[in-house]
């Protein structure tokens, strides 16, 4: 694959799941953006980010934003009628676009036969590393420089691939132990992101608890076909990014109510948002 987002990004569907972060802020700020000129701004970011989506050709990452879009939308749209009429609209969008993205490539669905084979072997190999080493797992990062070891995957080059699961390598590779932190520290993140969401005291508690929460709802939704953390710096960048910028807005409000300065730790603030 060639073209700019293939030297900054890697991949297509490293993109992807990177647009999966950025569209949930752009789409937020277009509903309850602070006024029109930002309300503008949002819709044209979202629209744009929309087509860029669609042209990685990514399905996982579509599904994950049809899920994103949903939350958004269910999150910020109070009547019931209005729910039924966006997720009605919604899965008419997705019945079009799906067999309009075979269409629109020829090659689409051998590419997707293909890796759809690919990821067998990867979820394979993935889940003999985990039942070889349950407690701990093989080590962070080792997924790559040990899957060829396995039979049936030496045909495949070493060091290439993730296991395109982020479930699978977060147990290959941690084991229990670092799943069960994973799965922890997801639900903090989470119950933090919905109180400012939900409870937030201004528009822009709202604007990020949106934007953390939905962005991790596309991280989990995503994951179950992909895993971008290691090969996209950018996309794990801008997750950590996300969860620091909600993290110190909480601080803000936590001082803004006892009228004392932000201080303590970021981890002392999640902990606070998530109890």
């Amino acid at each position: 694959m060639g073209g700019p987002y293939f030297i900054v990004f890697g991949y297509s569907n490293s993109l992807a799941a990177y647009l999966n972060l950025v569209l949930p802020l752009a789409l937020g700020v277009s509903i309850i953006g602070c006024n029109r000129a930002w309300r503008i701004l949002g819709f044209a970011v979202t629209s744009l980010g929309c087509v860029a989506l669609f042209l990685t050709q990514s399905r996982g990452a579509l599904v994950a934003f049809v899920v994103i879009l949903v939350f958004v939308l269910f999150s910020l749209e109070k009547r019931r009628n209005r729910r039924v009429a966006i997720l009605v609209s919604i899965l008419a969008v997705v019945l079009v676009a799906l067999p309009l993205m075979a269409s629109f490539s020829n090659h689409f669905e051998s590419i997707e036969t293909e890796s759809g084979a690919m990821r067998l072997f990867f979820w394979s190999a993935g889940w003999r590393m985990f039942t070889n080493s349950p407690a701990l797992g093989v080590g962070y990062g080792n997924f790559r420089s040990m899957y060829s070891s396995f039979p049936g995957m030496e045909w495949i080059p070493e060091d290439a691939y993730d296991a395109h699961n982020i479930y699978i390598q977060t147990l290959a590779e941690t084991g229990l132990v670092g799943f069960v932190v994973f799965v922890l520290f997801i639900k903090l993140v989470t119950r933090a992101a919905f109180q400012q969401l939900w409870n937030g005291r201004d528009r822009a508690d709202r604007l990020i608890g949106l934007w953390v929460g939905a962005a991790t709802i596309g991280v989990l939704i995503h994951g179950f076909v992909d895993y971008t953390f290691q090969a996209s710096p950018q996309f794990g960048s801008l997750f950590w990014l996300a969860i620091g910028v909600m993290v110190v807005n909480s601080r803000r409000e936590t001082a803004a109510v006892s009228g004392a300065s932000p201080r303590g730790s970021s981890e002392d603030s999640l902990m606070r948002d998530a109890g």
